[in-house]
């Protein structure tokens, strides 16, 4: 059973520590990551490479689009009506190998 709390009106003795974590901005990852996103709204599946401007689009078959920047590097993918062309884009699984 628990002890019944016991209150008082003693001073707390307390000491100030320095924050031993690195700031914020140092806990971030250096490098944006590779990002997923199903939006469940227009059924479209959404996979970004890496950050920068879209200079143009291709389509490499009927719902599926891959956006290129000015030097021809892979932005994203897009996938429409994802839920017909995946077994559940609501789930994800990463490994590294």
């Amino acid at each position: 059973m628990r002890k019944p709390i016991k209150y008082t009106d003693e001073p707390i003795k307390a000491r100030i520590i320095k924050d031993f974590l690195p700031p914020p901005e140092q806990l971030r990852f250096r490098h944006p990551a590779v990002r997923v996103n199903y939006d469940t709204r227009t059924d479209t599946l959404t996979i970004t490479f890496r950050q920068g401007a879209v200079s143009r689009s291709e389509e490499l078959a009927p719902g599926i689009f891959v956006e290129l920047d000015a030097l021809g590097n892979v932005v994203s993918m897009e996938l429409l009506e994802a839920s017909k062309r995946a077994d559940n884009p609501k789930a994800m699984e990463f490994a590294v190998s």
